[in-house]
């Protein structure tokens, strides 16, 4: 099996973003595999693989992200032919409903922000609440995507572990600035627009490395 693993890994990879193959790496060298690594294929069967699923984590939403790679390793094996039965039509989602979002109000975001000492801090936090970009979004936007003449940022490429990639959604938007983003980017310009690069940097002056 643990070879199976390292081959569908190698075959999925490079149509993958790069968070999504270190997730995928991390789930298939977790503690939930320990006990598959060493089986041979030709003795998987169907109730070694409702003790590995009724193992798994309770909660569906661990359950389902190790569950997903498992499923999918079996089915490349199946259709590999080193697999002797469907394993992976019995591997199913469950269903779990994500919490609603509880954003804060603007008084409260206005009591956030009058607490901040720090300028490039509270030109961030301004930034990120009244523009809606994503964490990941925010650290990687340059200035040279920025038109404040139009008020507008244009958001293609996002930060996440260590590399810049496409955004989460895969596609390229024109975010149109409200007022209070506009003001926060106003501010900011005078510590990092000169330097051309990233707009928000850390405490050094360094481009941020990761979320």
């Amino acid at each position: 099996f643990k070879q199976l693993a390292a081959e569908w890994l190698s075959i999925k990879g490079p149509e993958l973003q790069h968070s999504t193959l270190h997730h995928y790496t991390q789930t298939i060298e977790s503690y939930h595999f320990n006990g598959w690594r060493g089986k041979h294929l030709v003795d998987l069967d169907y109730r070694q693989t409702m003790a590995l699923l009724a193992a798994l984590p309770e909660n569906p939403k661990t359950f389902n992200n190790v569950a997903s790679v498992f499923r999918q390793i079996l089915e490349y094996g199946y259709k590999a032919r080193l697999l002797r039965e469907a394993l992976h039509k019995h591997v199913v989602m469950r269903k779990h409903q994500k919490p609603g979002p509880d954003p804060f109000d603007l008084a409260e975001v206005d009591v956030l922000l009058a607490r901040m000492r720090d300028t490039q801090a509270r030109n961030y936090y301004e930034f990120a609440f009244f523009s809606g970009l994503r964490p990941s979004e925010l650290i990687a936007m340059q200035w040279a995507k920025v038109d404040l003449h139009k008020g507008t940022v244009m958001v293609d490429v996002a930060l996440t572990r260590w590399q810049e990639k496409g955004t989460k959604t895969g596609t390229t938007r024109t975010v149109e600035l409200t007022s209070r983003a506009r003001a926060a980017l106003d501010r900011q310009r005078a510590v990092t627009q000169l330097a051309g690069g990233h707009v928000f940097v850390d405490s050094e002056g360094k481009s941020f490395t990761t979320t």
